[in-house]
C-alpha cells in the first residue's frame, strides 16, 4: 500500500506541472474507449515486455476499453508484430495492430505507386510491401524509393539511394524516427537516421513521411477498427512521434518517460501531452483508479 500511494503521488505532481487543468484532462482520457497505444519503450523493450505493461493492456480490456497497437517500426511485416504480442502474452487481432510497413504499403496503393519500387530497409518491410500487390525492383533502377530502419545500412547503400533520388523519384520514408530505446533502455539509431543520410547526399526531402507524427496512420487504424478518432486516446513515450501525432489527430495523449520539459522549453514543438505517467501501468492506474488495477 506504501508502494502504491508513493507512486499514485508522483503520478499526481508531475500532472500538475502540465497545468490546472488536470481534472479536465484526465475526465477527457477517461471518456475515450480505445486506447492507441505505441511498443517500442511503452509496451516492451528488445524482445521482452516491460514491467505491468501485460497486466496493463488487461485491465484496460476487463474495463471495457478496447486496446491497439501503433508502431512507427518497420523492421518486422505487421503479423511478426501481432506474433510478439501474442508471444509476449497480449492477445490481439490483426486490424488491432498497426506498424509502418502495413501502412507504408497502404499508401503506395493509395497513390498508385505499386510499380517497380525499391526498398532500403529490412527484410520484412519488402515483404509487407509485396503482399500488398506492390512490384519490387532492385534501387538502381526502381521507380519509386522506400525506406525503412536498415540495421544493416552501409555506404554502399546509401550511395545507391543517392543516385536513384538523383532522378527525381518518389521518396518515401517510413518515419522520422532518429532514435528508438532498445533493451536496458539503451538507444537504438532509428529509421531517421538513414532518410536524414539521403536527404543530406541527395539534398532532398523526403516526398511523405508515414509515419507518426503524421495522421494517417492512426486514420488507417482507425478505419481498420471501425472507430472514429473521438473514440481514441494515443499513449507514447515520444514527444516529436506519439504526442505530435495525437495534437495533429486531435485526440488527447498520455506520454510515458521522463516528465516532459516545462512549457517554456516545449515552445518549440508547441505540443504537450494530456497527461503523464512513468509507464504504462501507472498510466492505467491512473486513469481507471487504483482500485481497478493493482500494483505490480
Amino acid at each position: 500500500m506504501e508502494r502504491q500511494d508513493q507512486a499514485l503521488g508522483q503520478i499526481a505532481f508531475v500532472n500538475a506541472a502540465l497545468g490546472e487543468g488536470m481534472t479536465e484532462n484526465l475526465a477527457a482520457v477517461r471518456a475515450r474507449r480505445c486506447w492507441v497505444v505505441d511498443l517500442d519503450g511503452v509496451v516492451y523493450a528488445g524482445e521482452h515486455a516491460l514491467p505491468g505493461a501485460v497486466a496493463a493492456v488487461q485491465a484496460l480490456r476487463d474495463s471495457g476499453r478496447e486496446v491497439a497497437f501503433l508502431t512507427n517500426n518497420s523492421r518486422h511485416r505487421r503479423a511478426e508484430v501481432r506474433r510478439k504480442l501474442l508471444e509476449l502474452g497480449i492477445p490481439c487481432a490483426e486490424k488491432e495492430v498497426l506498424n509502418t510497413s502495413c501502412a507504408t504499403a497502404h499508401y503506395l496503393l493509395h497513390r498508385g505507386l505499386t510499380r517497380e519500387v525499391g526498398v532500403l530497409g529490412m527484410p520484412g518491410l519488402a515483404a509487407e510491401l509485396a503482399e500488398h500487390g506492390v512490384t519490387l525492383a532492385e534501387v538502381d533502377v526502381c521507380a519509386t524509393l522506400v525506406v525503412g530502419i536498415d540495421l544493416d545500412f552501409t555506404y554502399e547503400k546509401l550511395v545507391r539511394g543517392l543516385r536513384a533520388l538523383r532522378r527525381g523519384i518518389p521518396f518515401i520514408a517510413c518515419n522520422r524516427d532518429a532514435n528508438y530505446p532498445g533493451r536496458d533502455s539503451q538507444l537504438l539509431a532509428g529509421c531517421g537516421a538513414m532518410v536524414a543520410a539521403l536527404e543530406a547526399a541527395a539534398q532532398r526531402s523526403p516526398s511523405y513521411e508515414v509515419g507518426k507524427p503524421n495522421p494517417f496512420m492512426l486514420e488507417l487504424l482507425c478505419r481498420g477498427l471501425q472507430r472514429a478518432k473521438a473514440d481514441c486516446v494515443m499513449i507514447g513515450d515520444s514527444l516529436e512521434a506519439d504526442i505530435l501525432m495525437a495534437e495533429r489527430a486531435g485526440v488527447p495523449s498520455i506520454f510515458i518517460g521522463e516528465p516532459p520539459p516545462p512549457p517554456a522549453a516545449e515552445a518549440a514543438l508547441r505540443t504537450l501531452p494530456t497527461l503523464h505517467a512513468a509507464n504504462l501501468a501507472d498510466a492505467v492506474r491512473l486513469v481507471l483508479g487504483p482500485g481497478m488495477y493493482p500494483m505490480y
